[in-house]
């Protein structure tokens, strides 16, 4: 979760989240409308929407 940046985020339907996992495997994980607010607000009250890591 450290090294994930807005464009490993998918903004409209179906809501998906790319990470890299364990040898340098992509993954694509599914996110609940819920989540997707909450990562909304996250990204726009510390202004996350250009590729630096989110958090």
């Amino acid at each position: 979760m450290i090294d994930l940046t807005a464009h490993s985020y998918r903004f409209n339907k179906p809501y998906i989240l790319q990470i890299i996992g364990k040898g340098n495997k992509s993954r694509i994980v599914a996110l609940m409308e819920e989540q997707v607010k909450i990562l909304n607000s996250y990204m726009v009250e510390n202004l996350r929407l250009f590729p630096i890591p989110l958090f």
